[in-house]
C-alpha cells in the first residue's frame, strides 16, 4: 500500500468516526507502517491511565483475503507494567476498495464502539504484565 493511499483511509475514518470527541488523538499523526502492517494509534492519556485504540491493516499473501484489518483496544498503566484490554474487531477484505466501501457503515462505528469501551476502563482492572526479560 502506499502512503497516500494509507493517507485517505486514516482520514476518511477519523471524518466519520471523530476520535477527537471521545478524548483521542493520534500521537504519530496519520500512523505509518510498522512490522508489515500500516498502524494508526489513538489515545486518550491521564495520568493514571493510558486508554488507546489501534487500527491496523496488514497485506496478506496466500489467503482468501488480501487486507487483514483489526482494530485493537484497551488501557495501560502508565509505566507499561499493567495492561486490559478486550477483543478487537477483525476482518478480512478482498482490496483497499472494500476497506474504503465499509468506512462509514461499518468500521467508524467499530472504532468510536471501541474507543467507548475502552474509556470505561477503571485503573482497578489492569492487570501485571509479565516480564519476559533475561
Amino acid at each position: 500500500m502506499e502512503l497516500e493511499r494509507w493517507s485517505e483511509i486514516v482520514r476518511k475514518l477519523e471524518e466519520v468516526a471523530k476520535p477527537d470527541e471521545q478524548g483521542y488523538s493520534a500521537p504519530d499523526g496519520q500512523g505509518g507502517q510498522r512490522h508489515g502492517s500500516w498502524v494508526v494509534d489513538y489515545l486518550n492519556a491521564t495520568p493514571d491511565l493510558n486508554r488507546y485504540v489501534r487500527f491496523s491493516i496488514t497485506e496478506m499473501v496466500n489467503q482468501d483475503y488480501k487486507q487483514l484489518l483489526v482494530i485493537e483496544a484497551g488501557a495501560q498503566s502508565p509505566d507499561g507494567t499493567q495492561n486490559h484490554s478486550f477483543p478487537a474487531f477483525e476482518e478480512g477484505y478482498p482490496d483497499l476498495e472494500a476497506v474504503i466501501y465499509d468506512i462509514e457503515p461499518i468500521l467508524a462505528p467499530k472504532l468510536s464502539e471501541l474507543m467507548e469501551g475502552a474509556n470505561t476502563i477503571k485503573i482497578e482492572e489492569l492487570k501485571s504484565v509479565p516480564f519476559y526479560g533475561s
